[in-house]
C-alpha cells in the first residue's frame, strides 16, 4: 500500500504558492506607495521580495529542498524581529506583523508536503 497525500502534490504546491502572495503583495503595496509619494528608496522593497520570489521558483522546481530552506529562512525572520521589535513595539504589532512573516513557514511546510517521497507501508504485494 502506497501512502498518498490527501489532495495531491500540485494541490498542495499550488496553496503554497498562493501563500505566499501575502508578505509579496504587502512589499509590492509599500513598494507602490512609497514610490508613488516620491520616496525611490520604496524600491527596496522590491530587492526585500527577490529572495522570496527565488526560493518560490526552486521550490515549484525542488519542492522538498526549496521548502526546508523556506522554512529555515522564516524561522530566521520571524526571530530577529521579534527580537528587534521588543523594545519598540508592543506585543500587538509584533503579533501582527509576526503572522505576516510567518507565511513563509506554511508555505515552505506544505511544499515540503509536496516534495516528499511516497512511502510503502505495509507488504505491498506485487503480482
Amino acid at each position: 500500500m502506497t501512502v498518498r497525500l490527501p489532495r495531491g502534490r500540485g494541490a498542495l504546491k499550488a496553496t503554497g504558492m498562493a501563500l505566499l502572495l501575502v508578505p509579496l503583495g504587502f512589499l509590492g503595496l509599500f513598494m507602490v506607495g512609497e514610490v508613488a509619494g516620491g520616496d525611490v528608496s520604496g524600491l527596496s522593497h522590491a530587492v526585500q521580495a527577490l529572495p522570496l520570489v527565488l526560493v518560490a521558483v526552486a521550490a515549484w522546481r525542488w519542492p522538498l529542498q526549496a521548502g526546508a530552506m523556506m522554512v529555515l529562512i522564516g524561522l530566521g525572520i520571524v526571530v530577529v524581529y521579534a527580537i528587534l521589535a521588543s523594545s519598540r513595539f508592543g506585543l500587538g504589532t509584533i503579533l501582527i506583523v509576526e503572522s505576516i512573516l510567518a507565511v513563509p513557514i506554511v508555505s515552505g511546510a506544505m511544499f515540503m508536503l509536496a516534495g516528499r517521497p511516497e512511502r510503502d507501508v505495509g507488504g505491498s504485494r506485487s503480482a
